[in-house]
């Protein structure tokens, strides 16, 4: 048995280094080179993203008082401006059971490495701090860009809440 596993293993792998295609640059594997990313920049991350954020068992209130624990959405758009600033955005709060919404207004800062990973840091204002609204504040988040910046991977990373979410450029 150990020997006609390991003339499958070998027959398999003489297959995949022997099936060339010419649309990976030559190469002799039918399996593209994967290397790790790098390059990225504040630049990495310009123009405008739409955003959908999500922060399950969060509890919101309602003006001081603690209310239910409920799933929460968030989904709007942001502007950066390719040097380290969210200069604008809006973001729809939307809670999970209930009708709920409210409208969030974002800025902030970023800062991203050569290898796609960064920070950022968002400052929230709501339009109705007295309602539902349980995100009026500061909050931190780790980032990881992808496809040069065209997408972007969001996890709060404050200990607040559990937020996290994508965002795509548009």
């Amino acid at each position: 048995m150990k020997l006609t596993a390991t003339v499958a293993v070998s027959f398999s792998l003489a297959l995949l280094t022997s099936c060339g295609s010419s649309s990976y640059g030559g190469s002799s594997s039918i399996i593209p080179p994967v290397g790790a990313q790098s390059g990225y920049s504040n630049a990495s991350i310009s123009g405008t993203y739409s955003v959908s954020l999500a922060a399950p068992n969060t509890q919101y209130i309602n003006g001081t008082t603690p209310g239910d624990t409920a799933w929460a959405g968030f989904n709007g758009s942001l502007t950066a401006d390719g040097n380290g600033n969210i200069s604008s955005g809006a973001l729809t709060e939307h809670f999970g059971g209930s009708a709920s919404t409210c409208a969030l207004t974002i800025s902030g800062t970023y800062t991203l490495s050569s290898t796609a990973g960064g920070t950022a840091t968002l400052n929230v204002v709501t339009s109705n701090p007295s309602g539902p609204c349980f995100l009026n504040g500061t909050l931190k988040f780790s980032v990881q860009a992808g496809q040069q910046g065209e997408s972007l991977f969001l996890v709060e990373s404050d200990g607040l809440e559990p937020i996290a979410g994508a965002a795509s450029k548009q």
